[in-house]
């Protein structure tokens, strides 16, 4: 079957509803409004199962309704997800309900863009990701919790791994520490050395909390 077939198929189950979680007017509402959301739009050109885009929506729900301190409605999500799909579901859930999403989607598009991956190829990219996440993803805490000394090391612990994609993500005042120990690391010529590329980013969310984001990616010679 052609991708477009595919992508077509995949978007007539999508909006016959057959897997969504709707059980209300009001929420066929934010679910609809959250499904025109560019972020929304752009996973699902790059991930062909269906049921993924469903959980990515309900996660990306579970933000607004975080927003609004909807808490009885977000366990309701998070049950139904465990109920009916497991682990896999709620960890899809989380990442979809924080700004990790957005890095991971820009990554798969990168992907397309580059190597010409198809739909089917991104969509296993993805559950990489997802089978992998503990492993490749660095929260780093406040100052005080993840000085620079411990940030460096758990980079060099990934770099020594070699693994070929890794995630790092800090909040407000965990960010300088972040970046000076990325700093000392591009000094030191590591990441190069170790053929690796990063890309960061900061941003604002609504609670006008920074955020910072960085991705490194292994860079295997043909």
């Amino acid at each position: 079957m052609k991708i477009s077939k595919t992508y077509e198929k995949i978007r007539e189950i999508w909006f016959s509803h057959k897997y969504g979680f709707t059980n209300s007017k009001k929420h066929a509402r934010e679910l609809y409004k959250i499904s025109d959301t560019p972020l929304f739009q752009q996973f699902e050109k790059c991930v062909a199962i269906p049921i993924y885009a469903t959980l990515v929506r309900d996660g990306l729900r579970i933000s607004y309704l975080n927003d609004e301190g909807r808490r009885k409605e977000i366990e309701e999500i998070r049950n139904e997800a465990r109920k009916r799909y497991g682990r896999r579901a709620i960890k899809i859930l989380n990442i979809s309900s924080t700004s990790e999403l957005q890095r991971i989607v820009e990554y798969l598009i990168d992907l397309k863009i580059k190597k010409n991956y198809n739909m089917f190829d991104l969509t296993k990219e993805f559950e990489k990701i997802l089978d992998n996440w503990e492993k490749i993803t660095l929260f780093v805490k406040s100052e005080q919790e993840h000085n620079i000394d411990y940030i460096l090391k758990e980079i060099n612990w990934h770099i020594e791994q070699k693994q070929e994609l890794f995630f790092i993500f800090a909040y407000s005042s965990a960010i300088q520490n972040t970046i000076e120990a990325i700093a000392n690391l591009i000094n030191e010529s590591i990441f190069k050395n170790n053929n690796y590329l990063f890309e960061s980013k900061i941003e604002v969310d609504k609670a006008k909390k920074e955020k910072y984001k960085c991705i490194f990616e292994r860079i295997i010679a043909c």
